[in-house]
């Protein structure tokens, strides 16, 4: 006789209340959650999406045929790309599904759940769906299927359905799905409340005028995405006003009716487990396992490796900012002057005070206070270890040792023993406890307490919630070699090079680079001239000023001199060597730099240019029949120059030089190239027709005649009038001519 299988213990799941997270655009995760449920053959799970690149996730080809097959729609591909399902942070949707609507599991095969979480990074998902997915699919029966793919296509499209029906039964469906979940606020005082929608019916049943669930500093964990349900009018009883929460009277049932369903269930799910009372002692987490489960959830020893500025520090900053705030981390970089006491401690001399005294051994006073003096002592100095070491001891939540640049410094000489404690078993604890010195052991011990459990025996040992993190940069992996007793002890997470999509650009001369397409476009050559992926950059290499734009004079000095200097100095000979331009030569670094009339050094930004044309970058083109009229930040619309209006931004410059060559018409095209490059503007405006020619020699822009105005001179030669403008230029440009004495001027009109 066979009987069923016996009751299985399952581990909770954490509620995630203070997790920072954002879902919005409801029913498009709502719609193509059930769209691929009904269409995958209501199977139990579906992998539905695959990698175009590090960021980019698009539904798989064969069910996209499914989805238009079933909708009856063909030009879809770009709604459903678009869906948060494709778009969204893992967290973020995990929190929506699971914890808030419960109609499915999302899960990323091998991968650690804050993966998404820096670099826009999007890995492949898979969709494991809940009985509430089951549930949903009855509750549309009955409803026609043309009305029902119609409505569904417009969910799609994250539009209200024009079927009442069909909105009403949905919304129904999720304002129910959300009544076993644990939501939290701060109030005013920063004290948490945790509730259920329970609460808050109970509260508005009751009269009160003023609910809120407004978090005091920021909304987190389910009650954003609730939020963000009220909001785009998915919650048929509740709604929001002036922040403040009200019954709409739209639901189905009365709310006081819905209440004492709402309490019902809560209450008859309140069974007792005789399976889990029967084996209490081996099925049932105690609080320490718990603790023990939380604490492990981050790993204890990691180091983040790639190429340089990729965002490896960013990364960590961002998954221990919640730790940051109650000073639970502690950072330190390595380098070859690193040794054991600048990473432990050790005795240092100390200026302290102490009270003057006479020759009579009494405390001197001088207007009835006490008189100190400085004096020199010396006392153990805790380095960042240290200080790591005794404040996880001191908390039960995670601490965090952060090193960066962990392989420029000698591991070997600066952990020296420390390297045994590294060995950490099941439960996170040190396998091997070392003896501390005498200076470490007496410090350990005035900060944790005789025979505390930090310097129990004299031994140090690393707690379970002591985590230790670094960067390495692997372009720099040979200043000291980690051995590979080291590096086992460790968990390694490659932080790919990818497009933060921040729109920085490059400036020279004026024109502007895309600085991602230079990126990919030099990291090809690096990689092809060192065959290695060690020395190509990252995105946030070279960070701009503010504005988005990286100066010439920033990408000379750290871009340009580390591919000089530290990547293609040994490749001269290299097809791919960046260095070499239109006309065979090689530039050198120093061709970087000139001087100009007073002898300061400034950088030749012609050489940038040329080597960013060299690998095929261009500059940004802004096209004079793509313009429309400039609409200034201040609100004024166009130019008037010397009381001529002229409403296109790019025409300005032509205009402006065309009206000083008619008050100056015996000059010559060198004459008036040389006149108007005094006047230092960001970037030069105006060329002879021989300096045009050289640029279309060395350039391989096709728009690069697109980009100057050709302008005739009353002796036959030509001058042409750089066009490419954005708002900072031109109000370089006017103020540049207004402050000459040429008769004209230049006004923004109000």
């Amino acid at each position: 006789m066979s009987y069923p299988y016996e009751f299985k213990h399952r581990t909770e799941i954490d509620a995630l209340t203070g997790i920072k997270s954002s879902l919005s655009k409801i029913r498009q995760v709502i719609a193509l959650t059930y769209i691929l449920f009904v269409t995958n053959n209501r199977q139990g799970f579906v992998e539905y999406c695959y990698s175009v690149n590090p960021t980019t996730l698009e539904i798989k080809p064969e069910l996209l045929e499914k989805i238009k097959t079933f909708l009856k729609q063909k030009d879809i591909d770009d709604v459903i790309n678009d869906n948060p399902l494709l778009k969204g942070q893992y967290e973020s949707l995990y929190v929506g599904m699971t914890l808030l609507f419960r109609i499915a599991n999302l899960k990323m095969n091998g991968k650690q759940n804050t993966a998404e979480r820096t670099g826009g990074l999007r890995f492949p998902k898979q969709i494991y769906f809940a009985s509430n997915i089951v549930m949903l699919d009855l509750i549309l029966k009955g409803i026609s299927d043309d009305v029902l793919k119609q409505s569904l296509f417009e969910w799609l499209k994250n539009e209200k359905s024009s079927n009442q029906d069909f909105e009403n039964r949905v919304c129904s469906f999720l304002s129910v799905s959300t009544l076993f979940t644990q939501f939290k606020i701060r109030d005013n005082n920063l004290k948490e409340i945790f509730f259920q929608t329970e609460g808050i019916y109970k509260a508005l049943i009751e009269g009160h005028k003023d609910i809120t669930i407004d978090d005091s500093k920021e909304s987190v964990g389910p009650t954003r995405i609730y939020k963000n349900l009220i909001k785009e009018n998915l919650e048929p009883w509740i709604t929001q006003t002036n922040g403040r929460l009200v019954f709409t009277n739209q639901g189905a049932i009365k709310s006081e009716d819905f209440l004492q369903i709402i309490s019902t269930t809560l209450d008859i799910n309140r069974v007792k487990d005789d399976a889990i009372a029967a084996d209490n002692e081996q099925s049932i987490l105690t609080q320490e396992d718990k603790k023990n489960e939380a604490l492990t959830s981050f790993p204890l020893q990691q180091i983040y490796y790639g190429a340089p500025g990729t965002g490896k520090s960013h990364e960590i900053k961002e998954q221990t900012a919640e730790a940051e705030e109650q000073g639970r981390v502690f950072r330190t970089t390595f380098h070859p002057d690193s040794d054991y006491s600048t990473f432990v401690g050790c005795y240092k001399p100390t200026i302290s005070q102490k009270a003057v005294r006479n020759v009579a051994g009494d405390v001197v006073k001088k207007d009835g206070k006490e008189v100190f003096e400085d004096y020199i002592s010396y006392q153990f100095v805790p380095q960042a270890f240290t200080n790591a070491y005794v404040k996880a001891w001191q908390t039960n939540e995670p601490v965090f040792l952060i090193i960066e640049e962990i392989n420029r410094g000698n591991c070997a000489q600066i952990f020296g023993d420390l390297f045994q404690l590294l060995d950490r078993g099941d439960d996170g604890v040190s396998d091997y406890p070392i003896k501390a010195d005498t200076d470490l052991c007496q410090y350990l011990k005035n900060e944790l307490g005789e025979g505390h459990d930090g310097i129990k025996d004299d031994k140090i040992r690393l707690p379970r919630n002591l985590h230790i993190w670094a960067t390495m940069n692997t372009s720099d992996q040979s200043l000291f070699p980690i051995d590979s007793a080291f590096k086992r002890r460790w968990d390694w997470h490659y932080t790919p090079i990818c497009n933060a999509k921040k729109g920085w650009k490059v400036e020279a001369n004026g024109n502007q680079y895309d600085w991602w397409d230079f990126l990919q476009k030099i990291n090809e050559r690096i990689e092809r001239a060192t065959s290695s992926e060690d020395k190509q950059l990252g995105y946030f290499f070279c960070k701009p000023d503010g504005n988005g734009v990286i100066s010439a004079e920033k990408f000379v000095s750290k871009v340009i001199f580390y591919l000089w200097n530290d990547v293609f100095k040994d490749f001269a000979d290299s097809s791919d060597d960046p260095f070499k331009v239109a006309d065979g030569n090689r530039m050198t670094f120093r061709t970087f730099y000139t001087a100009d009339d007073n002898g300061k050094t400034i950088v030749n930004e012609d050489n940038v240019e040329a080597l960013l044309g060299s690998i095929g970058v261009v500059s940004t083109f802004i096209d004079v029949n793509d313009s429309n009229e400039l609409e200034n930040s201040n609100g004024a619309k166009g130019f008037l120059i010397n009381g001529e209006v002229e409403k296109v931004m790019m025409h300005v410059p032509s205009k402006v030089v065309s009206l000083y060559v008619e008050k100056n018409p015996d000059l010559s095209a060198a004459e008036i190239v040389s006149i108007w490059n005094t006047l230092e503007t960001k970037g030069q405006y105006v060329f002879t027709s021989e300096e045009i020619q050289q640029k279309k020699t060395a350039s391989i822009d096709e728009k690069l005649l697109g980009r100057y105005d050709p302008l005739s001179l009353k002796n036959g030669e030509t001058i042409y009038v750089w066009n490419q403008m954005i708002q900072e230029r031109i109000d370089d440009f006017s103020k540049k001519v207004n402050a000459q004495s040429w008769g004209i001027h230049i006004e923004p009109i109000a």
